[in-house]
């Protein structure tokens, strides 16, 4: 049922609304807003202020499915090849090579004896105390740990993927978003309000040493739901 509002309430609608709604006898509309307010309004765009939510689930294992036979290891890399069979019915080999880091059944088990191993495709971030290593995603929080005993019983600080990041000094100074923590211990870097890196630009970096950007005050970010700010008003 609908009702008119009586002048109190006109009054107390307009006050708590700034006067930005005004009642008249055709309904509610929107006066012009003042300067001041204009302004501020545009100083708080100009922010690009950017919520960021990352799910804290560890459970999974994120691997190729295709086992890898292991030809040849050397200083931390690992020389692998696969054959799939194609079409036509062939099976060419084919060679990668990547880290030991990011592969499964090295050292026991099944894999071990058949001298195979399986590549996990995706890493859950990089422990960065007692110092880097990368924890790939695979029981993660058994090797999240393993690394607490070694940082003192302290659980280390953890960065991932899509997490924001403000480095104090130096060349990367500023508040960036990482894409990707690569096993190399580099990052690939953009801006908080970046959605998808290009191939090149001036609002990304590419493979940033890790080890960099802790010296230079690298500390991650914890995002109130009113967000970063990415950019500094004018």
């Amino acid at each position: 049922m609908k009702r008119n509002l009586n002048d109190f309430e006109k009054e107390q609608l307009r006050t708590s609304t700034h006067g930005i709604f005004n009642y008249t006898a055709e309904g509610f509309r929107v006066t012009d807003l003042s300067a001041a307010l204009k302004d501020q309004i545009r100083r708080q765009l100009a922010e690009k202020r950017v919520v960021q939510h990352l799910p804290k689930r560890m459970s999974g294992f994120r691997a190729e499915q295709n086992t890898w036979r292991v030809r040849e290891s050397k200083d931390g890399e690992v020389v692998l090849e696969q054959r799939i069979r194609q079409p036509d019915g062939k099976r060419p080999p084919k060679q990668a090579v990547e880290r030991t880091s990011k592969l499964i059944g090295l050292e026991a088990g099944k894999l071990e004896s058949l001298k195979g191993a399986l590549v996990v495709g995706e890493n859950f971030g990089v422990a960065l105390d007692p110092e880097p290593r990368i924890i790939p995603f695979h029981k993660v929080w058994s090797r999240l740990e393993e690394r607490k005993k070694a940082n003192g019983g302290r659980m280390p600080r953890v960065l991932r993927n899509g997490q924001l990041i403000r480095v104090s000094q130096g060349r990367y100074q500023g508040v960036w978003r990482v894409f990707s923590v690569k096993a190399s211990l580099t990052l690939d870097l953009g801006m908080p309000d970046v959605v998808r890196l290009e191939n090149k630009g001036d609002r990304q970096r590419r493979e940033v040493q890790l080890k960099t950007l802790l010296k230079d005050g690298m500390t991650i970010l914890n995002t109130p739901l009113t967000g970063v700010a990415s950019a500094v008003a004018g």
